[in-house]
């Protein structure tokens, strides 16, 4: 039988396999399950105004202060952090999440490089 564990913002009972690995937290998992995650995530970067590549947008769609170039690197930290947890993955599953979120970060220092097109 596989564990499960309750989600503290909607209060379901899944198995852990719905909730993000964070080694910090009870149980190697974080406290809110995916679906929550995302959604907060989502109303944050609608409340902060940017969008999912952390570029803040005029109501016309032109950029404004801060571009993919000005995040050149906190991309370049965020990727050498992905890189490490990756490394350190025991888990066959953990590390197939640690491989997206190092090519995820390998796709924004490419793009805010300005060698490929959005």
């Amino acid at each position: 039988m596989e564990e499960a564990k309750t989600c503290r913002r909607c209060g379901e009972t899944k198995p852990l396999t719905a909730y993000y690995v964070n080694r910090k937290c009870q149980q190697g998992r974080s406290p809110w399950c995916k679906v929550c995650a995302g959604v907060y995530a989502a109303s944050r970067r609608k409340s902060r105004g940017t969008t999912l590549r952390g570029v803040q947008r005029g109501s016309n769609g032109e950029l404004l202060a801060e571009t993919l170039t000005a995040r050149r690197d906190d991309y370049i930290s965020m990727l050498s952090a992905a890189v490490d947890r990756w490394r350190e993955a025991d888990d066959p599953e953990d590390r197939a999440g640690a491989k997206d979120a190092v090519l995820f970060r390998c796709r924004q220092l490419v793009e805010a490089e300005g060698l490929v097109a959005t």
